[in-house]
């Protein structure tokens, strides 16, 4: 075998056998950990959003990876294109020009009050029985129409912040606040992980129901993303795949 033609060789393999294309890149999606939502378990991932990410992003062909960081830091990683994007978020205008919003909501979520146990207290929509009340909230976060415009009127005044819905919590069982907001099943959650059930309650009804996003970064790459996450998530509000996912993580109730 002549040189010129061994050295035709590895051509010809490369046109007969061309490389495999290379593997799309995983999606880069961020969010807090949070019970009921998207926690990690003796080395799992799980949870409803988690759940429901997944198999939306399945359905659009798209790979993914889901990553537990904290709530300010996900934002951050998003706003500055580090991650494409994160779950979840309630639609504000100033959100909307950080981040980009697709259609579909992944869920509603509940603001409701909780109290001790024995504490005498009711909702008032004109929250005029909150005066001189220590009310603890989680920082970080933006709430619906009915509480944002009772903290603007400075209905609430003794306001408290809290890291997580684990110190709001506990806070609220050691009498360091006399109420505490927030979304109800995660409060919830964090009630019965700590074993408090005795020393609060959930007060009826809501105060509001807010839809609640996964979001993306403000990247045209992500444009076609965003539109085959919707049509996913779409399809599965219609067949009944998402009411299945729902219904394995039951909601608790502190009453």
């Amino acid at each position: 075998m002549t040189a010129s033609l061994l050295r035709l060789i590895p051509l010809l393999l490369l046109l007969c056998c061309p490389p495999a294309p290379a593997e799309e890149k995983p999606l880069i999606i961020d969010s807090p950990e949070s019970h009921p939502y998207a926690w990690r378990e003796n080395g799992e991932m799980k949870g409803l959003f988690h759940d429901l990410v997944i198999e939306a992003f399945r359905r659009a062909h798209r790979p993914v990876e889901i990553r537990l960081i904290p709530w300010a830091r996900a934002m951050q990683e998003v706003r500055q294109g580090r991650a494409d994007g994160m779950f979840v978020l309630y639609k504000t205008p100033e959100r909307e020009r950080d981040f980009a919003f697709p259609e579909e909501s992944l869920t509603d979520l509940r603001e409701r009050i909780f109290v001790r146990r024995n504490a005498r207290f009711g909702y008032m929509e004109d929250f005029s029985n909150f005066d001189g009340r220590r009310v603890g909230m989680l920082n970080y976060t933006v709430h619906g129409a009915k509480l944002s415009q009772a903290l603007d009127l400075r209905h609430i005044v003794a306001k408290i912040d809290a890291s997580s819905y684990d110190s709001l919590v506990e806070m609220l069982a050691s009498n360091r606040l006399d109420i505490a907001i927030g979304v109800d099943d995660a409060i919830i959650d964090a009630v019965v992980g700590q074993g408090l059930q005795s020393k609060i309650r959930e007060i009826d009804p809501a105060i509001d129901t807010i839809p609640a996003f996964l979001v993306f970064a403000r990247d045209p790459r992500l444009t076609d993303v965003a539109a085959d996450y919707d049509r996913a998530l779409r399809s599965m509000k219609e067949d009944g795949t998402y009411d299945r996912i729902v219904a394995a993580y039951p909601r608790k109730s502190l009453k």
